[in-house]
């Protein structure tokens, strides 16, 4: 794909290829968003925003359009705290694809991602998606396991302990010490 950015290319006009693109993009609930590196005396210090789709707009709360240009690492600081902008810029000097599910508490943006990174050119394309409700619903489940006073466990078919609840770890920590 040519260099694609939001303000070249619209519906009807670029490729066939870039007109699906941004079709894909346009109606998927994953945020998109694909980066230029900034460099200085060879070594990226920023990333610039060359496309955000609308889904990713509304996940962090802001006008896909208004990104176009700006650096991450102005707009979103916490993307360096957090060690994202590190890993992104391994995935843009190695080529290999990074994926990673993490908690983000940063501005206006407290959510639990999950991220994919891969290299696009010399640039890198990132989707992701707000996973906080799925990571709500397990953390209650454990909770309501957790609070079965019954042993509750998941075993592998070789019969490994792979997953237990609070009382069956203090039973089994028990049985090791006694």
């Amino acid at each position: 794909m040519s260099e694609l950015t939001q303000k070249e290319v619209r519906p009807g006009r670029g490729t066939s290829a870039e007109c699906a693109f941004l079709a894909f993009h346009d109606m998927t609930p994953d945020g998109f968003m694909m980066f230029r590196p900034v460099r200085e005396a060879g070594k990226i210090v920023d990333l610039e925003w060359t496309f955000v789709n609308k889904a990713a707009g509304n996940i962090i709360g802001r006008e896909p359009a208004e990104l176009i240009g700006k650096h991450l690492l102005v707009e979103m600081p916490g993307n360096k705290d957090e060690g994202l902008f590190d890993a992104y810029t391994r995935v843009i000097e190695t080529g290999q694809t990074w994926q990673n599910e993490f908690h983000y508490d940063h501005g206006d943006i407290t959510a639990w991602f999950r991220t994919t990174a891969t290299k696009s050119g010399d640039g890198l394309a990132l989707s992701f998606a707000d996973i906080s409700e799925s990571r709500a619903g397990e953390e209650r489940l454990k909770s309501l396991i957790d609070g079965v006073l019954a042993f509750v466990g998941v075993l592998s078919l070789d019969g490994i302990l792979l997953e237990a609840n609070e009382p069956a770890i203090a039973a089994a920590g028990e049985v090791a010490i006694n």
